[in-house]
């Protein structure tokens, strides 16, 4: 009599005898429940551009490093840059720009007071930013371009199952099109002729056929496509036949 075979090495033997699936292009809109195939790398820097981590002004450091409750400082407004600007305004020394979360950081400034550091806030921003705490320091409250990642990184390994994360994580990147790896077709069938279908009258030594239901499940959860799911009897030629009509 052999031994018995553990469970790994079942695993083992029939991934052996696994032939990978053909690769295809999809739209990232596609691409949600899909394994990936291919890396995907970054088309652009993450973010793509310095921006605004807070609803605030842009400033520079050296205006208001030493700005509190006790000794507030005040910059002149001379600029409203909104998300998805494209300006670049100029800022001499005791000007700020009014910024918002996401709009990029104008090249002469180096940090960002949020509104709640203000006495106005954005209710009194047009022309005087009053400011009564310090950012921390130069960057404070600045995302830097490609702080996250760069053109060109893999964001995103081959065998990685596409879940809404990842689908967010590619289209951060840039990333329009994936290779994926097709379904896997997956029929489930379960054998014993004690077994009918969830729903049907039960007679004397019959159950409800509940690890079909199951197996199906988990195989569409994990990325199947189930193409059937059936109970036979336990005669020989009831699995034969049914493997033919597939």
């Amino acid at each position: 009599m052999s031994a018995m075979r553990s469970v790994e090495e079942h695993l083992e033997a029939v991934l052996a005898a696994v032939v990978p699936l053909d690769a295809r292009p999809v739209a990232i809109a596609e691409a949600h429940g899909l394994v990936l195939r291919e890396p995907v790398r970054a088309a652009n820097d993450i973010p793509a551009f310095d921006n605004s981590a807070m609803d605030g002004f842009a400033v520079r450091h050296a205006d208001v490093g030493s700005a509190s409750a006790d000794a507030p400082v005040a910059l002149a407004v001379v600029a409203d840059v909104p998300a998805g600007s494209g300006e670049d305004p100029r800022l001499e020394p005791g000007q700020a720009a009014r910024i918002m979360t996401g709009a990029p950081v104008p090249s002469d400034a180096d940090a960002i007071v949020p509104f709640e550091d203000t006495v106005g806030g954005l209710a009194d921003s047009l022309d005087v930013a009053t400011i009564v705490a310090a950012p921390r320091a130069p960057g404070a409250f600045v995302r830097r371009a490609g702080q996250d990642a760069r053109a060109g990184d893999e964001v995103l390994a081959a065998g990685v199952r596409m879940g809404p994360l990842q689908c967010s994580t590619a289209a951060a990147a840039g990333v329009a099109e994936l290779v994926v790896s097709h379904r896997p077709r997956v029929a489930i069938v379960s054998t014993g002729s004690e077994l009918v279908e969830p729903g049907e009258p039960l007679t004397r030594g019959r159950i409800p056929d509940s690890n079909g239901v199951l197996l199906a499940a988990l195989a569409a959860d994990a990325g199947a496509d189930v193409v059937l799911r059936a109970t036979i009897d336990d005669e020989g030629t009831s699995l034969r036949a049914l493997v033919a009509d597939l």
